[in-house]
């Protein structure tokens, strides 16, 4: 009896645990609120298109912050980006956020987006919706408020206005998970050190630009903030008050942490014009590895009611000046010493390379007459001669095939007609030599960069690393006499690889950076920025392109042009060179006729703009 007695109560005590940790269990689960539509629609949008944004727009039921999409969709398999925007009186505004999503499957189904940090205010409305890339999606709806579904043409990733849109009375099944909270109130600001001014210049705060004054509201954590100063002056200090902090008070960029409502203040100052002559400065081992002989754009502040300046530059205080040629805007030219002056702003590009004499640039602006005059280094171009976009043009897979030999003449003749710089990878031992001579005779007429395609075209992982890698680069400078941006004295150099079959893995990292070529494309896209600097191995990140030539159609290619540069962007499309007929109606010479001659494009080589971007990162103005 005992025993059966013992049983029972142990049996009970297990019951009661269970129990009791069931409810715990239950307890703590609950899920995170939502606001959308969560339920499958009945009707079908397949009105798709490549490059389209497609947003819908919802109540935020309470305030907290966005941590996710989810969506239900049929989506091609290529890069998209799921977006929110705020609402402006009814239509899409400024973008508050977007993650890059590839689907794992072009199922219908409902997909989680994930990676958001967007702050929503209770009864604010707010645009989900998605960002479609090469390809297509299709969504599911039901009929929905007047001008609830707003479509618009973009090339990814979305731009920071929405822009002009079509509506439609749809109401699709996309909905947004957030963390519910009350959101800290922080004021942003400026002032001038001596209280003349306040409130110019611009706040960038999580990303987001911000016109002076102004108030965001955010979740308490930290925050990257940043000051633009208008010109003419410069960043000084950060002012806090109530429960805003920042990391480094002289620092611009830094972080601000909020730990409730409170006051973020810039505090500026006049720019003194108080330097006749610069320093340019570049790390020795940096010049040997990369010559970095493409000129580089330095602004700097010239005096108010200038005219007739002259600008110099020399390579050692031993040399005497050169002075440099001068542009003006109505000028077309590209990728040269020179200088050009902006009187009515105020501003002097001049746009130097580095030599073989020494790691150092000077500079110096003079009057008429000769006699330096006081100047202020603002900063260094983000593209070359400050142009509002740049154009890339990569071809692929130039061998020595008789084909793809003939149509790389045509298609090098198209591109120097229209003075657009085009960069050919070469397979070098592929099987079919290449022809040294014709690829000589193009590059010595000029807009023709070559990068590395590898020697025999492989899967990874290769082979041989260092023969596909090292050796395809020593083919190249070993047959080939190089132009003068792509020189050091009898330095010669390849900064661009092209990935066979678009392909990567870790050796092939390693050896890009142990052979010193600055940056390696793939075929993913869209891509329309800089790539980061990977520095676990010494090279610039794999970076894809804006569009493939070969399978879109020319108003595609114009399009994707146009969104490019409106948005001050890079174009870079890439074919490959004996897959096209280059006749004056074919597609690529008629796409080439369409962006060729702009004086606010940048026309470089693909190679060239990661040498140029190189020093933008890594010189010292002195």
């Amino acid at each position: 009896m005992r025993r059966k007695i013992c049983d029972k109560v142990v049996k009970l005590i297990m019951v009661i645990v269970i129990f009791q940790l069931l409810n715990i269990y239950i307890s703590q689960v609950k899920a995170d609120p939502t606001f959308g539509k969560t339920t499958v629609g009945s009707s079908t949008y397949a009105d798709y298109g490549w490059y389209y944004k497609y947003a819908c727009r919802f109540q935020a039921t309470d305030s907290g912050k966005i941590t996710k999409i989810t969506i239900y969709t049929s989506a091609n398999r290529v890069q998209h980006y799921a977006f929110v925007y705020a609402d402006n009186s009814g239509a899409p505004g400024t973008l508050l956020g977007s993650v890059a999503w590839t689907p794992p499957s072009s199922a219908w189904g409902w997909y989680d987006i994930e990676g958001f940090d967007v702050e929503i205010v209770k009864d604010n409305y707010y645009w989900l919706g998605l960002n479609v890339g090469s390809g297509s999606a299709a969504f599911m709806y039901d009929a929905g408020a007047a001008n609830q579904f707003a479509v618009n043409v973009d090339v990814p990733p979305p731009d920071g206005q929405f822009g002009s849109a079509k509506y439609y009375a749809y109401q699709i099944s996309i909905y947004a998970t957030y963390a519910s909270g009350i959101a800290t109130q922080c004021n942003l600001e400026s002032r001038q050190d001596t209280d003349e001014t306040a409130n110019l210049g611009t706040i960038t705060f999580d990303n987001v630009p911000h016109s002076l004054p102004d108030t965001v509201l955010k979740q308490n954590g930290t925050y990257q903030i940043s000051y633009s100063p208008l010109l003419g002056y410069q960043f000084q200090i950060w002012e806090t008050s109530g429960n805003v902090g920042v990391e480094n008070p002289t620092a611009n960029p830094t972080t601000v942490t909020l730990a409730g409502n409170g006051t973020l203040r810039a505090v500026y100052s006049t720019i003194t014009l108080n330097a006749t002559a610069y320093k340019i400065s570049i790390d020795p081992n940096a010049h040997i590895n990369y010559g970095l002989g493409y000129p580089v754009t330095y602004i700097f502040l010239i005096p108010e009611n200038s005219v007739n300046l002259k600008a110099y530059r020399r390579y050692s205080l031993s040399q005497g000046w050169a002075q440099l040629e001068e542009k003006t805007a109505q000028d077309f030219f590209n990728g040269i010493e020179c200088v050009r002056f902006n009187y009515s702003q105020n501003k002097a590009y001049v746009s130097v390379a580095f030599s073989d004499i020494s790691d150092d640039i000077y500079i110096s602006i003079t009057d008429a007459n000769g006699n330096a005059v006081a100047t202020a280094f603002l900063e260094i171009a983000k593209y070359y001669d400050n142009r509002k976009a740049a154009v890339v043009a990569t071809g692929d897979d130039l061998d020595g095939e008789e084909y793809v030999q003939y149509a790389f003449k045509l298609a090098s003749d198209k591109f120097q007609a229209s003075r657009v710089w085009v960069t050919f990878g070469i397979e070098t031992n592929d099987g079919y030599p290449p022809n040294w001579n014709d690829i000589q005779e193009q590059l010595d007429e000029g807009f023709i960069e070559i990068a590395s395609h590898s020697r025999t075209h492989p899967f990874v992982p290769y082979d041989n690393y260092d023969s596909e890698i090292g050796g395809s680069k020593s083919d190249i400078l070993g047959n080939l006499t190089l132009p003068l941006l792509y020189r050091k004295g009898n330095d010669e150099y390849i900064w661009a690889w092209i990935e066979p079959y678009s392909q990567s893995d870790e050796m092939v990292r390693q050896k890009l950076g142990q052979y010193k070529y600055l940056i390696s494309r793939t075929t993913g896209y869209p891509e329309n920025d800089f790539a980061a600097w990977d520095s676990a191995h010494g090279t610039f990140n794999r970076i894809g392109i804006t569009a493939v030539a070969d399978d879109r159609t020319l108003s595609q290619l114009n399009t994707a042009f146009n969104n490019a540069y409106a948005k001050g962007q890079i174009y870079h499309f890439y074919f490959h060179v004996g897959g096209h007929s280059w006749s004056s109606t074919a597609k690529i010479p008629r796409h080439l006729d369409y962006i060729k001659n702009k004086l606010d494009v940048w026309y470089v080589g693909f190679g060239a703009l990661y040498a140029y971007h190189y020093v933008y990162l890594n010189v010292i103005v002195q």
